[in-house]
Order: structure tokens, then sequence, then C-alpha cells
């Protein structure tokens, strides 16, 4: 039986902050809020834990308000794939990204809230390429009639 799986268009954006405590992400897809949180982690370990979020999370696109992250953010972009939004995006402010996705309390509550609304901005205004995936899942051995 082979089952096929449409491809997948929405494009993914994984935000990222730095706070004095590590980073805090977000990503967000058109349709709803994926996932939030911190992430501790020392200025030496911190572009192995944004690679570890970003091969968890699977973006199609990587964004940061802190200009400290550019150089970390190509590398990921370079090993994962993902491309990285530049400059400065349009600012939501929290109630509305609330009222877009309503489910923004639950996922990123608290000061979680301020980088999943800049994830939500990142994908509304921000360009971003079409997710794309592979034909089929595994693929078919060949086999010969004997």
């Amino acid at each position: 039986m082979n089952i096929t799986h449409p491809p997948r268009r929405e494009p993914r954006v994984l935000a990222l902050a730095v706070t004095p405590k590590g980073l805090h992400f977000a990503c967000a897809d058109p349709w709803h809020l994926r996932s939030a949180g911190p992430v501790r982690c020392t200025n030496h370990s911190k572009s192995a834990a944004l690679l570890r979020v970003a091969r968890r999370e699977k973006p199609t696109a990587l964004f940061s308000p802190d200009d400290s992250l550019g150089d970390v953010l190509q590398d990921i972009a370079r090993v994962t794939g993902a491309v990285v939004i530049p400059g400065p995006l349009p600012h939501l402010p929290v109630h509305i990204a609330r009222d877009l996705y309503p489910d923004l309390p639950l996922v990123a509550p608290g000061s979680l809230g301020l980088i999943a609304a800049l994830a939500i901005s990142a994908v509304l205004n921000g360009t971003v390429r079409p997710r794309t995936y592979a034909s089929h899942r595994h693929p078919t051995p060949i086999r010969r009639n004997r």
C-alpha cells in the first residue's frame, strides 16, 4: 500500500533572544505556536544549545533581534538548511499576538510571550521560503523476478 503525504508549505520560524541566564526561543508557523521555552547555557555553549533547538524544531527560517547572534545564526542556517530573516520586523504587541494565537498564554507564559510575539511577527512579515519534503519516505528496493 502506497501512502502519499501531501507536502506542507507553511514556513516555520524559530525566534531566539539572549537573556542573562541563557536564551529564550519560540517556534511558530502560520497556524499555531509550536513551542517556546528557556535554554540555560553559557557563552561557550550557546552555539551548541542553539543547534540542538534548531534540529529539534526543524525551522525553515531563523530570526533574532539581537545582533550578537548573527554569526551563530549563519552557522546554524548553513547546517540545518534554514534561512536567516534579516533586519528589524514590525513590532507585534503581545495582546494582538494573543488574539491571533489563542494558545499563546499556555505555550509561552510570562516573559516568553515577548519572544513568541517576535516569532509570530517573523512568520507574518518575514520573507520565508516554503517547506519542501521528499516525494516518498523510504526508497523502495528493486526486486528482481527469479
